[in-house]
């Protein structure tokens, strides 16, 4: 198993709205949620450098440093946003993880009483 990874895959995140160094939509490889959102981050203030830097650090703790040190952040800008790429990150993991699938199919009574059908839009509570 990898390290920062449930099941020990990477996973797939594409992120409505942003765009890669070509122009193409941004859609992401990691290890990790962290990863994820601190490559959306660098995409959003088109930090390509600190991009490809995230998208080869493997523990979580150090993408999180890395995202401190982004180049053009703005802060009220990241945090319009965060919530719907933080969103679009679990669904993504929970829609390619078996395991994580399986958790949210038996969770419907107890815990947060998410099913998949939940997934399709986040609550805006």
């Amino acid at each position: 198993m990898k390290k920062g990874s449930i099941d020990g895959a990477r996973f797939k995140v594409s992120f409505p709205g942003l765009t890669d160094k070509e122009g193409q939509p941004l859609v992401v490889d990691v290890l990790h949620g962290n990863m994820a959102l601190i490559a959306a981050r660098a995409a959003m203030f088109k930090d390509w450098v600190m991009f490809d830097k995230v998208l080869n650090t493997a523990h979580p703790n150090d993408c999180r440093d890395m995202g401190r040190l982004i180049k053009n952040y703005h802060d009220p800008t990241w945090q319009k946003h965060v919530n719907m790429l933080a969103f679009e990150i679990v669904k993504h993991k929970v829609l390619q993880c078996k395991v994580l699938r399986e958790l949210v199919a038996l969770d419907l009574v107890e815990g947060l009483g998410c099913g998949t059908a939940s997934l399709a839009k986040p609550s805006r509570d």
